[in-house]
């Protein structure tokens, strides 16, 4: 059974190391064979980062598409995304690369290096910890005057 048929689910813990890399669980790992072989990540609006395989990149990107080209919430969200995302891949130890300056984006620094690793069906999502525990409680964060817009584009369109 493919990876996108079973999905992903479940939520694990995990720390990026010096280098920017982490580890994804042995579960994680044994599914992201095939379909997963080629990865793209991108910072969420709730600046989270979130793991698609090739086709459900493929399958987000069309659905933008869908929306035509005059539509103000799905260009502010793509033109967003598209600059808040990477091709990535999995090293022979089952270890993503996430660029630094996406990193930082999503709460990993030199001091907060913990995540939360969860399994959403046909998508990987890590958020650093302390990022998860503010949005638990409700309060939402927000790095720069980017994240604002892309968070209200993101409410008004169906992905």
């Amino acid at each position: 059974m493919s990876p996108i048929g079973q999905g992903f689910y479940g939520s694990y813990e995990g720390k990026f190391d010096g280098k920017n890399r982490l580890a994804l669980p042995a579960k994680i790992r044994s599914a992201a064979d095939g379909e997963w072989a080629l990865l793209f990540l991108y910072i969420t609006p709730e600046t989270s980062i979130r793991i698609l395989s090739e086709s459900e990149w493929t399958r987000l990107q069309g659905r933008l598409a869908s929306y035509g080209t005059t539509n103000e919430d799905a260009n502010r969200y793509y033109l967003t995304m598209m600059n808040l995302s990477a091709e990535i891949g999995l090293d022979s130890q089952g270890r993503i690369l996430v660029p630094e300056r996406l990193l930082r984006l999503a709460g990993v620094d030199d001091k907060h290096r913990d995540v939360s690793i969860m399994g959403m069906g046909h998508r990987i999502d890590i958020w650093s910890i302390e990022r998860m525990e503010a949005f638990k409680r409700a309060r939402v964060y927000e790095v720069d005057e980017i994240f604002g817009p892309y968070r209200e584009a993101a409410k008004r369109l169906v992905l």
